[in-house]
């Protein structure tokens, strides 16, 4: 006994030297709606569900607990689901559609995802299932269609991808439209529709400094003007591509509330190294009364965006002017800049329209520009047996620091990557960790399945080192601390190990 526990143990060590530690977590996804149909009876859909007879005569959609032509003896989820009855309809069509809309604001990728029976009868009758969405619950756009027929009979997780239109609506809506060739009846289940999140948004940040100052935000007096300068090389070293600029925003360490009469931001172009003077010839891009709303980076979105060409400094001019009144001043955080800021105030000072002299001063806001955000892609896909192509829950699939964890239909979906090749790794208890590699496109959704081996197995015999009879109830242990995997063994003295995860 002593012998087989040390061989035991020398296995499970060579394991544990080959493991990888992938970190654990979800993918930002919302569930916007989840749908069994347990509720439904016989032609009565359940709540927030209406049927409509879209052409022939024949209302063909019920909600069972079982069907026959084809055989489907249970519901995918749950116990019921939704049957259409096209094995005894010549021909027409039937929308089960939502009636309460959802919202996809801020939301990105809307997918549809659902159960669907597919069987071999009638290989030529093209009965099917249109999955549709509407802003307005009347106008239906066909997003993809699916077809009863498959040489291989059962349910099967079936989703697609929403164009980028249903994006960031107040109102959407889905359904389902069911068209019959006269081949075998459709059966649908478990209906999710989920988003992810919207595209980061994408900001250029110039400056780290932690020294906290009153401009541009200088309330302590009623007018106040400043410009800052960046360099294009510092433009360009912190990702602003040439072209616009849509917001301007800065880090504050502490906001007053007071609102800034004629609040205007001003840009231009400029060959100035440094400030040793107000410059003129600046084009507003925002012009509103503005009070600070907090702490923490607070983003202005420019009216009109400015456009940079690329290859010049920049100049930012803020002012504001005859307030009548004032508190104290919002501070922000700012940076160490030789020539990078002019500034003046005054009370009874007009700000952008009035002239003043100014003074040079050492420290320069910190500052992000607002540039076009980047159009990421979505990587999904199963999690599957290499062997038995069954889906396998709780994968962990990982792209970089972005990851995901597969659903009981093995499916994974992991938002925001940039354009280009990605690998994804996955690793699931019991099974070999693998990986697959995919091209991420911009804006769309990418699909690459994954495929695990199952790990290995121990197994033998425990006898009495004395009289060679079997041992039954022997415990036998394969590596130690958390990655332990205990059996016992049984009649014979015989035992065999769970899968053992290699990676």
């Amino acid at each position: 006994m002593r012998n087989v526990t040390k061989k035991l143990r020398a296995l499970a060590l060579l394991a544990v030297s080959m493991f990888v530690f992938v970190s654990f977590g979800m993918a930002q996804q919302t569930v916007l709606l989840s749908e069994s149909f347990e509720t439904g009876n016989g032609a009565t859909p359940p709540a927030g569900w209406v049927l409509e007879q879209v052409t022939g005569t024949t209302l063909g959609v019920t909600f069972v607990t079982s069907s026959t032509t084809p055989t489907v003896s249970a519901a995918y989820d749950g116990t019921k689901f939704v049957r259409y009855n096209s094995y005894n309809i010549s021909s027409g069509s039937t929308r089960l559609k939502r009636d309460v809309a959802m919202s996809t604001t801020n939301k990105s990728f809307v997918m549809v995802e659902f159960a669907w029976y597919e069987d071999p009868g009638y290989t030529t009758n093209a009965d099917r299932v249109d999955v549709q969405w509407s802003t307005n619950g009347t106008t239906w756009t066909t997003a993809a269609t699916f077809n009863r027929y498959n040489a291989v009979a059962g349910w099967k997780a079936k989703n697609v991808v929403l164009p980028a239109t249903a994006n960031n609506q107040a109102t959407l809506y889905v359904s389902f439209l069911f068209t019959s060739a006269y081949g075998n009846n459709c059966a649908l289940d478990m209906v999710r529709v989920t988003a992810g999140p919207p595209a980061p948004p994408a900001f250029a940040t110039i400056g780290t400094g932690t020294t906290t100052v009153g401009y541009p935000y200088y309330t302590f007096y009623m007018g106040s003007r400043t410009q800052m300068l960046y360099t294009a090389a510092q433009l360009t070293g912190a990702g602003a591509p040439a072209g616009q600029l849509l917001s301007v925003g800065f880090d504050i360490s502490t906001a007053y509330p007071q609102v800034m009469q004629n609040f205007t931001i001003k840009m231009g172009h400029t060959t100035n190294a440094t400030l040793t003077a107000f410059v003129a010839g600046l084009g507003t891009v925002y012009q509103q009364n503005y009070g600070v709303p907090g702490t923490g980076w607070r983003d202005i979105t420019l009216t009109t965006p400015f456009v940079w060409d690329g290859t010049s400094n920049v100049i930012v001019e803020i002012c504001f002017g005859n307030n009548g009144s004032y508190t104290s001043n919002s501070l922000v955080r700012g940076t160490a800049v030789t020539g990078g800021t002019w500034h003046y105030h005054a009370d009874n000072y007009a700000g952008c329209t009035g002239t003043s002299a100014g003074t040079v001063q050492a420290t320069r806001p910190n500052i992000r520009f607002g540039i076009p955000p980047i159009n990421p892609g979505v990587l999904m896909g199963y999690v599957r047996d290499i062997n038995t192509n069954a889906p396998i829950a709780g994968a962990i699939v990982q792209v970089g620091t972005a990851r995901d964890t597969s659903r009981a239909n093995g499916m994974y979906i992991i938002y925001n990557l940039n354009a280009g090749p990605v690998t994804a790794n996955a690793t699931a208890a019991g099974y070999i960790g693998g990986s697959a590699s995919a091209t991420i496109l911009t804006g769309a959704a990418t699909n690459q399945d994954i495929l695990l081996a199952p790990g290995p197995k121990v197994g033998g015999m425990v006898t009495d080192a004395s009289t060679g009879l079997p041992i039954v109830g022997a415990t036998i242990t394969v590596g130690t601390g958390a990655n332990a995997v205990t059996t016992y063994s049984v009649a014979g003295g015989t035992y065999l190990t769970p899968l053992l995860s290699i990676q």
